[in-house]
Parts: structure tokens; sequence; C-alpha cells
């Protein structure tokens, strides 16, 4: 049976147009390189290249060959990166904070939690690929949006199913993180309970009731940071 890596070879010296050319770009000999492709013909049991006294071209067969080659390599690759994809879902747990604080105290316990598990807080995976947070806790800013002027006009703009010109800034903090989550993430916020009881909160009820929602605890007239102005 073939190698990957003949495969590989072979679809380099197609690109190259020499074998010389393509021992360069594999850090290979050319000698090594032209056994390998011999051997290749060998599994084959056909020639794959047309042989002068100075210069090798592939035949009919070893065009083929490199069509297929390439499916072969790009099917390899996308087998190799689901299965590293699969063991990074595994192993790899990603968090975020609206703010640093709460994560000082989360990443130590989550760590004690989840041995063997690596910890990030980054929202792009190793080949810079968007791939959403494990987990988002905040406190979102309690802030008007009517009292924000232009600001509130480009929140308007945003395509936002929460905005409501009346509403609070957290109610978007609450559709944005979960834009941020992936496939059953987990999402929890701290923050007034006014969107469950006035008009303005009917957007953010609405796009809450679409949600996997588990559970809301109401502290109804329980003030918390008692010490912030």
């Amino acid at each position: 049976m073939f190698e990957l890596s003949q495969l590989q070879q072979l679809i380099a010296v197609a690109e190259e147009g020499t074998l010389s050319a393509a021992a360069e770009k594999l850090h290979i000999s050319q000698p090594a390189l032209s056994r390998s492709m011999q051997k290749l013909e060998e599994h084959f049991d056909a020639p794959l290249f047309s042989r002068t006294k100075n210069r090798m071209t592939l035949n009919d067969t070893g065009v083929c060959a490199v069509q297929g080659a390439r499916r072969v390599v790009e099917a390899a690759q996308s087998f190799d990166d689901s299965v590293h994809e699969k063991i990074r879902s595994l192993t790899r747990l990603v968090l975020a904070s609206s703010a640093p604080a709460p994560l000082w105290q989360l990443m130590p316990e989550v760590s004690m939690d989840a041995p063997g598990m690596t910890l990030s807080s980054e929202i792009l995976d190793d080949e810079g690929r968007f791939t959403g947070f494990d987990a988002i806790i905040g406190n979102p800013p309690y802030v008007q949006l009517q009292s924000m002027g232009e600001m509130s006009d480009v929140y308007s703009k945003r395509d936002y199913s929460c905005y409501n010109k009346s509403a609070d800034l957290y109610c978007l903090f609450v559709e944005r993180a979960y834009s941020l989550l992936k496939k059953n993430g987990y999402f929890s916020f701290i923050m007034p309970n006014k969107w469950m009881l006035v008009d303005y909160g009917k957007e953010l009820r609405q796009f809450m009731s679409q949600t996997s929602l588990k559970k809301i605890l109401n502290f109804g007239d329980v003030q918390f940071f008692n010490d912030v102005i």
C-alpha cells in the first residue's frame, strides 16, 4: 500500500515540474524522491512518468494519479483536523466574563473541578477561527439607552432583536452574550429584574423564551453591590 507522504511527494513533483525543484521544496534528496516515485509506480504496476535522458514528465496515468492524490491528501487533512478539533473540545474549556474579576475566582475553581482540562479565555482557536465560549459569566452595565445619545442610535442599527429605545443596555448584553456562546454553552448574568416586569423588557422576554433557559433566580428588592454608587 502506498503512503500518504508518497502522494504528497507526487503532488509536489506535479506542482514544481521537476524532481530537483520538488526535492528542494520537500527538503529531501533528489535520489530519495526518485526512489519514492518508483515505489509508487511499482504499487500501481504502471509508469506515472514519461522519462527521457534529461527530463521526467507526468504521463496520462500520472496526471490521473495526481488528481486522486490531491483528493486523498485533502480528505486526510480534513480527517486529521476533525479528530484534533474533537480532542480540543473534550480537553479545553473556554471561559469569558464581561469583567476580569469573576474569572480570578472562577478559573482556579474550574481547574480543580476539571482536572486534565485546559482552561482558556480566548475566543479564537489556534487557527484563528471563531469557536465561541463554553461559558459566559458577567455583570453587564446598567445604563438607559435613552441616556446614551448617539450611541443609542448606533445600537438601533446593529440588528439587536432586544433593542427598545426605552430599554437598558444590559438587554443588549444578554443577546450579545448568547451570540458568543458555542453550541450547548452556558450563560449567567447578574442584572436587574425590571426586564421581567416592564414594557421595555418585552423584546428581551421574547428572546429569552426562544433559548434553552435553565433557571432564573429573582431576588426581588434585595440590593447587591451596596458599595457601588
